[in-house]
């Protein structure tokens, strides 16, 4: 209707500690457990909005980063994480904590890459504490000329929210072209297609989506 929809109550600030403990198996490949801790912290609280949405998580993996050979490398874990909200009406989130990212050298000219993952993330829907994102995807680069990369990527999630009835799936794809205009600078134009399935009546979307990106690096 033109009218300006204030979004104030979800601003935050997030502070992560890690600690990991590794071994070197082989010179390709370190084994290691990890802890780690969050504190969520929400600029607004009651009274200003209904409810205090502050929470404190930490997750414990194991897990293996490697080489093997030319052909491969990346890593893999594995664990358990949990979510603690403030407010005593939200509930906590707990369960598995995973996560993998492969990156598969299937000729000198193109990369296949793998990545999977889960992570509790935030939700402002009523009656919800947060939800559990549990994602993968595949994507493909192929070095068109030397300073020319082509792309395609695709992806799903399934979003699992505590506290209500709501279970979300959002499917993904993308197609993209980068141009390396020197050692420090490159193009990029790019398209990436979503699509929200819910289980809550008026909430699915479709997304189209192009962009042109300028990237630095030092």
């Amino acid at each position: 209707g033109g009218g300006v929809l204030k979004q104030d109550f979800r601003d935050r600030e997030e502070y992560t500690q890690f600690l990991r403990l590794g071994y070197d198996v082989s010179p390709d490949t370190n084994v290691y457990v990890q802890g780690t801790l969050n504190q969520r912290e929400y600029d607004q609280k009651p009274p200003v909005v209904a409810l205090n949405r502050d929470s404190d998580g930490y997750a414990v993996v194991a897990g293996a980063d490697f080489r093997l050979t030319n052909l491969a490398q990346g890593g893999v874990y594995a664990g358990y994480q949990s979510q603690d909200y403030d407010d005593p009406t939200l509930p906590e989130i707990d369960g598995v904590a995973f996560g993998a990212n492969v990156d598969w050298f299937v000729t000198p000219l193109t990369t296949v890459r793998f990545e999977a993952g889960s992570a509790i993330e935030e939700t402002i829907a009523a009656g919800a504490s947060g939800y559990t994102d549990n994602s993968a995807g595949l994507r493909i680069d192929h070095e068109l000329m030397r300073n020319v990369i082509v792309g395609g990527a695709i992806s799903f999630a399934n979003q699992d929210y505590e506290g209500i009835a709501r279970d979300d799936d959002v499917t993904g794809a993308g197609l993209s072209v980068d141009y390396l205009l020197n050692r420090n600078f490159s193009l990029r134009l790019g398209y990436n297609y979503a699509d929200r399935d819910s289980s809550v009546t008026g909430l699915d979307y479709t997304r189209n989506e192009v962009g042109l990106t300028l990237k630095a690096a030092l």
